[in-house]
């Protein structure tokens, strides 16, 4: 019988892997968002392979577009998207490929921990709803944070092996495994560093178990240490934002804030509709969840689902914790504290510096970390043993899963029409980006070789956030500017003017030539 459910939840898990990837398909055709515009640019300076991977370590501190953020240091991530590049060119397709692949990792990863928390066909349901949260979606289609997804992996099986250590306390192997994790993924992102301090406060006023936290502890001040030692290294300059950040530490509006960003991301996973999702310079979520009133989206059939699936669970939470062990409440209590943590991380970072509307806003796949942290939290509240044993547990049962399941369809429906949306909104972009490429790779061989190509060329668009120091505030790139630096020439001295809705033709070209149906003569050099 045991053996059948493990099989049978596997099975169901899998099928929720399935439907992923169909909900996700059409962002295999969308275009890259404008902060991964930036760094292709910055990449494209670069002449090797080893500058764009392991010299780019640092790149927050050197980089010429875009500069600000000198106090980040993510050598990890920065060298995951240098060898993404080394290998998959300006291919989009296996960009967000990769991105998809990252989102199921953490998925699997997630139904792991949720597994040895509660075995059961509940686990395999919960990590798929996981899988297909609307509020993911910022996330997993914005390919230059997706290495934050291996960060979130890590985070998970630091998890799994703390429970692990839990079920065994002469296996700290497990221990020194979950420190290794958090240590490496304070270097793709900074919330590892606090992370490794959530458990060491876990295990020194939890467990009581003081070895292990100095263990902890030692490896985030080696991980600040070496965040300190390359920032002064390089002499990077001090900003506004540290300052910022230090004062902002013990004041009411952190606390005020990080009250508003947990309601943010509680709203946002519960109650989010697919009509909030704006299709911006990035992918976001329109913050109506933001105002300190009321705190949901608005009356909607979807509020009135979200409403039953969260009165549901309080019901259930609260019946199940007096059943629960003692050790499912000292995890719950790491869950707790980690999750105190990562607001307090949001809130005196990016929502204090640069207010809670672009905090917030403009850096929506800060849900996705809430909800690694929150899903296996709220399942931990949970005691299906005690469920199950109520005269009523068959009818609450089929009350969750239907309720599951139609939130999850519905989930995953949007996710699709998301993806559809966001990739007909990016139609021009990603033909221009393929053309171009196919272009260019065609005649790099050639030793004479350089083009041009009109600001004006449907798709021919960088963003109006791309720029350098020096740039003038009229500025603006174009794509085949930013992405072939080397190769890209002025009208006046370009070997070829190219367009991807006309032919590519040696030779020089008028505005009106290149964009006037009726005016496509080229005046040969």
């Amino acid at each position: 019988m045991h053996q059948h459910q493990h099989f049978l939840r596997r099975y169901i898990f899998f099928v929720f892997v399935l439907l992923t990837l169909l909900s996700y398909w059409p962002s295999l055709q969308h275009a890259p968002k404008h902060d991964q515009i930036s760094y292709l640019a910055e990449m494209s300076r670069k002449n090797n392979i080893m500058d764009k991977t392991f010299g780019a370590y640092s790149l927050n501190r050197e980089r010429v577009f875009m500069p600000r953020d000198e106090f980040l240091f993510r050598p990890l991530l920065n060298v995951f998207l240098g060898g993404q590049l080394v290998f998959l060119g300006y291919n989009f397709t296996l960009w967000q490929a990769m991105a998809i692949v990252l989102h199921l990792m953490v998925g699997f990863s997630m139904f792991r921990l949720l597994d040895i928390i509660s075995p059961g066909i509940p686990a395999a349901v919960s990590a798929g709803a996981f899988l297909l949260m609307l509020s993911n979606v910022p996330m997993v289609v914005w390919h230059n944070i997706s290495a934050y997804m291996i960060f979130c992996i890590l985070v998970l099986e630091a998890c799994i092996k703390v429970k692990k250590f839990k079920q065994n306390q002469q296996d700290r192997s497990s221990l020194q495994w979950c420190v290794l994790f958090l240590f490496l993924s304070s270097f793709i992102f900074e919330l590892g560093f606090v992370f490794l301090l959530c458990f060491a406060l876990y295990l020194a006023i939890v467990e009581h178990n003081i070895k292990f936290t100095f263990l902890f502890v030692g490896a985030a001040l080696v991980s600040l240490g070496m965040n300190a030692a390359d920032f002064m290294l390089r002499h990077a300059p001090v900003t506004t934002e540290i300052s910022h950040i230090a004062t902002g530490v013990v004041s009411v509006k952190t606390v005020v804030n990080a009250l508003t960003a947990l309601k943010w991301f509680i709203c946002s996973g519960i109650f989010l509709k697919a009509s909030e999702i704006a299709l911006v310079e990035r992918v976001a979520l329109v913050p109506f969840t933001l105002n300190s009133l009321w705190p949901f989206v608005g009356f909607s059939p979807h509020f009135i689902r979200g409403a039953a699936a969260l009165l549901l669970f309080s019901w259930l939470a609260i019946y199940s914790y007096p059943k629960i062990s003692d050790d499912r409440r000292k995890l719950i209590s790491l869950f707790c504290i980690m999750i105190s943590g990562f607001v307090l991380f949001v809130s005196c970072g990016r929502v204090n510096t640069r207010g809670i509307f672009t905090g917030l806003f403009f850096n929506s796949y800060y849900i996705y970390f809430f909800w690694v942290l929150a899903l296996p939290l709220a399942y931990a509240c949970l005691s299906f043993e005690a469920i199950s044993k109520r005269s009523d547990g068959g009818l609450i049962r089929l009350a969750v899963y239907v309720l599951s399941a139609g939130m999850i369809f519905l989930n995953a429906l949007s996710i699709y029409n998301i993806n559809l949306a966001i990739a007909q909104g990016d139609k021009h972009r990603r033909h221009f980006l393929d053309a171009t490429t196919a272009f260019v790779d065609t005649h790099r061989s050639e030793a004479d070789f350089s083009f041009f190509v009109s600001h004006q060329c449907p798709g021919n668009y960088a963003g109006k956030w791309l720029h350098q120091n020096g740039d003038l505030l009229w500025r603006r790139y174009t794509l085949a500017e930013a992405l072939y630096p080397s190769y890209y020439r002025s009208l006046s001295e370009a070997k070829y003017v190219f367009c991807p809705d006309l032919p590519a033709t040696p030779g020089i070209a008028s505005l009106d030539s290149i964009m006037t149906s009726e005016k496509r003569n080229v005046v040969l050099k």
